[in-house]
């Protein structure tokens, strides 16, 4: 078993902090992670910008066909990578929608809709994965390659 899985052991009437993985996620957000991976899959999938959890896994998460339904079934934390690539794929998207000229005209409601559930995804993980007080987004250093 690998150590980011193994649950703190306490014993009563004492506490045990979490234990931070190797992949610097803490055992305390892993649930968020996976719930905003799941958000991302479900709203690609929404807006058709992926066929099923394999296409998202590989092309999106740059992971094996099987990364997104193993990770949710054995309830594993996304790398700081995953997460990292995924919000700057998000952007990119959200970026390239908004720079269609026929965004909010009236008769692209595919495109207006798709850009309205991107926009809410990307606001929903710069909440979770963005540090408020010094505004460094972590999706910068894929701008640095």
């Amino acid at each position: 078993m690998r150590y980011h899985e193994v649950e703190p052991q306490t014993l009563p009437n004492q506490t045990c902090p979490s234990p931070t993985p190797k992949n610097g996620v803490s055992a305390s957000h892993k649930n968020i992670y996976i719930e905003l991976v799941s958000l991302a899959y479900y709203v690609y999938h929404k807006i058709g910008l992926s066929t099923d959890q394999q296409d998202f896994s590989v092309r999106i998460l740059g992971k094996s066909r099987s990364y997104l339904s193993c990770m949710k079934a054995r309830g594993r934390t996304p790398t700081q990578l995953v997460l990292h690539r995924l919000l700057h794929d998000v952007r990119l998207k959200r970026d390239g929608l908004a720079a269609s000229r026929h965004l909010e005209m009236p008769y692209a409601k595919t495109l207006n809709r798709s850009h309205k559930e991107l926009e809410a995804l990307v606001k929903a993980m710069e909440e979770v994965l963005v540090e408020p007080e010094k505004q460094i987004l972590l999706a910068d250093e894929f701008e640095a390659d």
